[in-house]
C-alpha cells in the first residue's frame, strides 16, 4: 500500500486525499494542479498535486507539495 492516495469521503462524491495519514479534502484546481486543505478544523495545513483524476482508482498522484502549519488562536 502507498503513504498516498484517494478515498470516498461522502455519499455526494467528494473524495478525501489521505497522505501518511493525515486527510486533505480538495479544496480548488487550476489548470494543471489540484488544491487539498486539512480536514482538522485547527490544522491549517495544504497540499498540492498535479491535476489527476480523483474519480480512478489507479491514477498516479504525482507532484506532491505540502505545508504544515497550526492556525493560531485554535
Amino acid at each position: 500500500m502507498t503513504d498516498t492516495c484517494v478515498v470516498p469521503a461522502n455519499s455526494r462524491g467528494g473524495r478525501i486525499l489521505v497522505h501518511h495519514g493525515y486527510r486533505f479534502v480538495r479544496k480548488s484546481k487550476s489548470k494543471t494542479q489540484l488544491r487539498w486543505i486539512c480536514t482538522v478544523p485547527t490544522c491549517c495545513a495544504f497540499a498540492y498535486t498535479n491535476m489527476f483524476d480523483v474519480y480512478d482508482n489507479d491514477a498516479p498522484i504525482t507532484g506532491m507539495f505540502l505545508v504544515a502549519g497550526v492556525k493560531s488562536g485554535a
